[in-house]
């Protein structure tokens, strides 16, 4: 049994909290490594994020952060990693590379650092620039990431023009597009009606098929905005407006053929058969012929051939007709008084098309 006294137990007690002090200050106090003070490391990490316009930061540890940049110059996204406890200088790792090939680049300019080139990164609005994927800040003993994706317009890779595709009949076309873009992108197919675009397909498919004549265009829409893809214009073969007509005429007379079509027309074509035959001969490539008439047996027929790739149609014949002329009635001799008036007749064997002209002594009187 010891026996202390009173006094010894308060100088033991002292000396207790003295050793609970100097345990406390070994932990918290920076230790002296060759005559240097040095911090002790980082333990636990902390990662947060703010956009310009919110004004403040919040802890993004290990979660996904939606980023949905627009076209507003003093917009931007912030990253700052932190030490909670210590006082490493962390670092940042990025999803396709270092620190130097993603921010010191300027031609890059994916993000930009602070003063410390290490605590922050700030990433500028520019769909194209900003990288999805896992972003990291880790220290010599610890690491925190966090996964930032992107949701920018989509970028319609087909068709990016107008363009024209023909329809032949009985035929259907399969109208495609394709977009990249960030998250879900959902695609609607539009048709031009009387001027006012309307959807005709709200499936969310990238490809369209239709057997109409007509405009389309594909509206692809994300989570932030809608672009339109080029017009799309589906034509069938060309429609006669105007066929060939027929004529009855003489040597020596000319004879105009017209056709007109509407559509998209890549050629014309005039082609010709006598009468009584069977085969057609091509004659003249646009969309009038005109020729005179030689001589008698010019009797033939014609007709006009417009052509695109979605098909040829053929107009009506036009049958040209070339007869003769014979005088049926000529005038005749007739015995009158001086101041009274004579008439004289003429007929031929043609009833319409035939010009008259009457002479006397070799010069024209009518």
């Amino acid at each position: 049994l010891v026996h202390i006294s009173v006094k010894q137990m308060m100088v033991a007690s002292a000396c207790l909290r003295s050793l609970e002090v100097l345990i406390i200050l070994a932990i918290t106090l920076p230790t002296l490594i060759n005559g240097q003070t040095q911090q002790p490391s980082c333990t636990d990490i902390q990662l947060l994020v703010k956009e310009r316009r919110s004004g403040k930061y919040n802890i993004i540890n290990n979660n996904t952060i939606i980023y949905r940049p627009v076209n507003v110059p003093d917009l931007k996204l912030t990253a700052r990693c932190q030490c909670t406890s210590g006082d490493d200088t962390p670092t940042w790792s990025f999803p396709n590379g270092s620190i130097a090939s993603i921010c010191v680049n300027e031609n890059v300019k994916i993000c930009v650092m602070d003063e410390t080139h290490s605590k922050e990164i700030m990433f500028l609005p520019i769909l194209k620039k900003i990288i999805s994927g896992y972003y990291t800040c880790y220290t010599n003993n610890t690491s925190a990431r966090f996964k930032l994706v992107v949701f920018g317009a989509p970028v319609i890779t087909q068709p990016q023009h107008n363009v024209e595709i023909p329809l032949r009949e009985n035929l259907v076309v399969t109208l495609n597009c394709t977009a990249a873009g960030f998250g879900s992108l959902m695609y609607y197919w539009e048709k031009k009606d009387s001027g006012i675009w309307i959807t005709v397909d709200s499936s969310n498919k990238t490809s369209y098929k239709t057997s109409s004549i007509g405009q389309y265009r594909c509206n692809v829409t994300s989570e932030v905005r809608s672009v339109l893809s080029g017009v799309i214009t589906i034509y069938g073969p060309p429609v006669f407006l105007t066929h060939p007509a027929n004529h009855t005429v003489t040597v020596g007379m000319s004879v105009s053929l017209y056709c007109n079509v509407s559509g998209v027309v890549v050629s014309y074509s005039w082609e010709m058969r006598n009468t009584n035959g069977a085969n057609w001969s091509r004659i003249d490539n646009s969309n009038s012929y005109k020729y005179v008439v030689r001589n008698i047996q010019q009797s033939q027929q014609y007709r006009c051939v417009a052509g695109n790739d979605a098909g040829a149609p053929i107009s009506n014949v036009a049958i040209i007709q070339v007869i003769s002329i014979k005088v049926t009635t000529h005038p005749h001799i007739t015995q009158t008084t001086v101041g009274s008036s004579v008439t004289l007749t003429c007929t031929s064997s043609v009833s319409s098309g035939v010009t008259f002209s009457w002479s006397h002594n070799g010069t024209s009187v009518k």
